[in-house]
């Protein structure tokens, strides 16, 4: 199952994982997550890789190395998004 549209305001990702997991029976195990959601969208991150792409709004690809963290605990990320950061990491926690 894909899960998409995080740069709008939807359903919380672990939500909607519980919704899938409950209705289909399946055990989700995701590989990508979102740092913020809506208008405070700002990137996603690959979990096996350990690296976050930053979101642009109107982009469909990434332009450069600088738009890449390397590493949740990134200084640089967690400068620019100071409070999409804290809820991040507690969220890649319970995934």
């Amino acid at each position: 199952t894909f899960i998409n549209k995080m740069d709008r305001e939807v359903r919380p990702p672990l939500e909607v994982i519980d919704e899938i997991e409950e209705v289909l029976g399946v055990e989700c195990s995701p590989v990508t997550w979102p740092l913020g959601m809506g208008k405070g969208f700002a990137g996603v991150y690959n979990i096996h890789d350990d690296q976050l792409v930053r979101f642009d709004p109107g982009q469909d690809h990434v332009h450069s190395e600088s738009q890449i963290f390397e590493g949740i605990h990134n200084e640089t990320l967690k400068a620019e998004y100071p409070i999409e950061h804290e809820a991040f990491l507690e969220e890649i926690e319970l995934v």
